[in-house]
């Protein structure tokens, strides 16, 4: 298992290795709620989600999305229904950061005193941590293309972020479309991304998913999402 190099400028985290942000520097938590919880409609998903709810993310990094999307579930969500949030990460931060970085979200910090005591045992491959009786997160230490074929959960939504796609091109191919198609449903499926790249857009497009434009977050003209429509 390879742990990220990051810096910490003005008191945030900065990917060395991928020259990138891990959340913005204008709100992170705004830009989580803005691109993902308003890119995939959960506020409106999940108090009808009497089923459950899965969601597989691309790019778990200091797990703000994880813990932004937790919150919104708690709060909203029948008391009975669970969400499995599934995340993909190849290297991920230390220890010692991932408590920096909570501490950048003390909003957060009933749910980070159960998810912390986890993450200090956190091993390659699959984790499976029951963080509350309404919530498990499955938590891939692995390259994206080598946990996404082992996953056989349909995801709800999609949560696309990971480092952008000029730095971080090997994550944003087609294989990682080809395998949102896999896990996901025709017409429940939805899908949003910080990013309007191309080349992002048409392969989702050509795996099967409605792709839109909206504004995106703060100095981001565009961001995309969407639906799977069903295979091609």
């Amino acid at each position: 298992m390879q742990f990220a190099t990051l810096e910490w400028k003005n008191g945030l985290p900065f990917a060395t290795d991928f020259g990138d942000i891990y959340f913005s520097n204008e709100n992170g938590r705004q830009e989580t709620e803005h691109v993902f919880v308003q890119g995939n409609q959960l506020e409106t998903r999940f108090p009808h989600a009497q089923a459950g709810f899965n969601i597989i993310e691309t790019g778990f990094g200091t797990g703000l999305n994880f813990f932004v999307v937790a919150t919104k579930w708690l709060q909203l969500a029948p008391a009975n229904s669970h969400l499995t949030f599934i995340s993909t990460e190849k290297y991920p931060i230390s220890y010692t950061d991932m408590q920096l970085a909570c501490q950048h979200w003390p909003e957060f910090a009933e749910l980070q005193q159960f998810f912390l005591p986890h993450y200090a045992q956190l091993k390659a491959g699959q984790n499976i941590w029951r963080i509350t009786p309404q919530l498990t997160l499955q938590l891939w230490i692995a390259d994206v293309m080598d946990a996404l074929p082992k996953v056989t959960a349909t995801a709800d939504a999609w949560l696309l972020d990971g480092f952008a796609p000029a730095r971080n091109p090997t994550m944003w191919s087609e294989h990682l479309f080809k395998q949102m198609a896999r896990l996901s449903k025709p017409e429940i499926s939805t899908f949003s991304t910080f990013t309007s790249a191309g080349h992002v857009r048409r392969g989702l497009l050509a795996a099967g998913f409605e792709v839109q434009k909206r504004p995106g977050f703060g100095k981001k003209r565009e961001m995309i999402y969407g639906s799977f429509r069903g295979q091609p």
